[in-house]
């Protein structure tokens, strides 16, 4: 994608977009949206219902859910640097891209989707960032510590493995977990 002398990558799923004329208002729950990696609080949405307009299906047409990251002078030269995916990432978000997980929110939150429709796009936004449970600040994927305030967010076992916190043994010696 070439626009304005500027380059960018467009990405883009489509989604079932919901009938405007029987979709239903539901209170998400938030062991729900725990489960999707979306912060645990109750919050509106919608659900398919169905009627005539729509074929009994709820849904009525598609909605693209996209991100575009557009090449900046200093994306580029992160690029040319060969720098690693993260920090490309953070320049990107930086630079004023939307992450697609993002944008499925947005439009669950809208009600033009439904979670479930989006569901692979937020699990995936959630893997990417996350929050750390102690002081709520962003942390990537593969930390071990928060840098803000040194929570540890993946112990290690005594051989050095990484742990993850539901795991009663380490995977690479057997260990207990006390």
């Amino acid at each position: 994608l070439v626009a304005g002398g500027l380059i960018g990558v467009l990405a883009q799923r489509l989604a079932r977009r919901l009938c405007v004329h029987c979709r239903a208002q539901h209170t998400a729950r938030a062991a729900e949206l725990a489960l999707l990696g979306l912060p645990q609080r109750e919050v509106r949405a919608f659900a398919a219902v169905g009627c005539e307009r729509c074929d009994g299906t709820g849904y009525r047409g598609r909605v693209a859910v996209s991100e575009l990251l557009v090449v900046t002078p200093r994306m580029r030269e992160r690029i040319l640097r060969r720098a690693p995916a993260d920090s490309l990432a953070e320049v990107a978000r930086a630079d004023g891209m939307v992450p697609m997980a993002s944008d499925a929110w947005s439009k669950v939150h809208a009600g033009v989707t439904t979670l479930r429709e989006v569901a692979p796009l937020l699990v995936q936004g959630a893997l990417d960032t996350a929050a750390c449970p102690a002081c709520d600040a962003t942390v990537r994927a593969g930390f071990n510590a928060c840098p803000a305030c040194g929570t540890v967010l993946r112990p290690r076992c005594g051989c050095g493995a990484k742990q993850d916190p539901a795991w009663r043994h380490c995977v690479r010696c057997g260990t207990a977990r006390a």
